[in-house]
């Protein structure tokens, strides 16, 4: 059963985007034109003839803030892409761009170790030296404070 909404959101397990041409990684590029996933990913799935689910509505009003008596949306669902200080700051990296093994601190049963077939995650080198690649905007994650979602590198 899918919920049939006009909002999509997306969460990525780790914020990185590949792409076949070879380039430079670039952080925050914009995505418009661009096929994220191959045609095949679910992701992909036209859902416009699947079945709606019974509590579809009930979980759209829940979402939006709407009510029996105000039927306005008061809250707006948006994803949390895009520059610190608030956002998940994602990169944009070429499609052989080296994959690196990712030990995630907290949450570890949750996260995937890369995607099946492909262990480890496209994570470029700017990601340990460079700022706001990784969320909390300090160079190779740190130990700013804030809500942490990153994974830790394992060691290499």
């Amino acid at each position: 059963m899918f919920l049939r909404t006009s909002v999509a959101a997306v969460s990525f397990a780790c914020s990185v985007v590949v792409l076949q041409a070879a380039a430079p990684p670039v952080l925050n590029e914009s995505l418009v034109g661009r096929q994220v996933f191959p045609t095949s990913n679910w992701w992909n799935t036209d859902v416009t003839s699947a079945p709606v689910d019974a509590r579809s509505a009930a979980l759209i009003d829940f979402i939006s803030g709407r009510t029996a008596t105000n039927r306005t949306p008061v809250r707006r669902l948006h994803p949390d892409f895009g520059p610190p200080p608030y956002g998940f700051p994602y990169v944009v990296v070429a499609g052989d761009q080296a994959r690196v093994p990712v030990t995630f601190v907290a949450y570890g049963n949750e996260s995937d170790a890369g995607a099946p077939g492909l262990p480890g995650y496209p994570i470029p080198n700017e990601a340990r030296t460079q700022t706001n690649y990784i969320e909390g905007g300090v160079a190779g994650g740190g130990l700013g404070s804030g809500l942490r979602h990153e994974p830790q590198r394992s060691p290499s």
